[in-house]
């Protein structure tokens, strides 16, 4: 199969080329940005206590603002979310379907997709207390690793690696966290991880 390769760019074009991307592959994935309600956004707001302050694990008291990164999800896929289940296992959930921080606004995190069902969750990490927050695998008692630098790149290297990754002619191994445990899920761990930067957007 022939196809074109994710594109760089900025954050104007990022709906764009991830449609252009995808759309090779996925006929139904949305052609138009599909911008959740505000109300949605105020709900998780609230449920993940954004705009609070609140004490990490440590002790530590910070603040958890609002991704703006995330704040782009929200406008373009806030209502449909992302969800990659061919090779692997991955959603980003529909802010209106995201109950994942309900009853958890006290944790340093906003819970924001999930690996598999049972398994670990996609967030925002607010621990460390940095200006912009890590994207991180976490449960919900503890941040695992790093999940990629940006959700932009982590939606790119997913949607290339269920898409198009058994097209490529060649194979990659990955090394994962010793840490990792969970034999069900080593796979998607291992897929999720490799070619973050040595495949798609360095």
């Amino acid at each position: 199969m022939t196809f074109q390769m994710p594109q760089a760019g900025d954050k104007k074009t990022r709906f764009q080329r991830l449609k252009l991307f995808i759309s090779q592959f996925d006929e139904n994935w949305p052609k138009q940005p599909c911008a959740v309600a505000s109300e949605e956004i105020e709900r998780i707001k609230r449920e993940a206590h954004i705009g609070r302050e609140i004490y990490t694990f440590a002790g530590k008291q910070l603040l958890k603002g609002w991704p703006e990164e995330f704040q782009w999800y929200a406008e373009n896929l806030g209502e449909c979310g992302c969800q990659f289940n061919f090779q692997i296992d991955f959603t980003v959930y529909p802010i209106s379907k995201n109950t994942l921080n309900k009853n958890r606004g006290h944790l340093p995190h906003l819970f924001i997709g999930q690996l598999g069902i049972d398994s670990y969750y996609l967030a925002y990490d607010y621990s460390e207390n940095l200006p912009t927050p890590h994207l991180v695998w976490a449960s919900y008692s503890e941040t695992l690793f790093r999940a990629a630098d940006t959700l932009e790149k982590l939606l790119f290297a997913s949607a290339f690696l269920n898409y198009a990754f058994y097209e490529y002619e060649w194979q990659y191994k990955c090394i994962f966290p010793a840490s990792i445990s969970n034999s069900s899920s080593i796979d998607e761990m291992l897929i999720l991880n490799v070619c973050l930067k040595s495949i798609i957007l360095s």
